[in-house]
């Protein structure tokens, strides 16, 4: 068994049109399924997007890409110590 998909979206606002902004967003994904044997299976998945803004301070906060994990918030300056676990005897 196999299958692929591929999604390409494109979305647009200019401030005549009532946006804050004029911008120009895109997102695409693709996957890809694999059988490996009789019972097995891999899938692989890619996302990706971008905005384009006359002015990115007026882009509202749905319609930006945030990134999570640990890197993020060490990069952010966050304390690691909000993620310790304490284990109790």
């Amino acid at each position: 068994m196999w299958g692929d998909k591929q999604t390409i979206m494109v979305e647009a606002g200019d401030d005549s049109l009532l946006s804050e902004t004029r911008v120009v967003r895109f997102q695409g994904q693709t996957a890809w399924i694999r059988s490996l044997g009789n019972n097995h299976r891999g899938l692989t998945r890619l996302q990706f997007g971008g905005n384009f803004a006359d002015e990115f301070d007026k882009l509202p906060p749905s319609l930006r890409f945030f990134a999570g994990g640990i890197t993020v918030s060490v990069v952010m300056g966050m304390s690691l110590s909000l993620l310790e676990i304490k284990v109790v005897h």
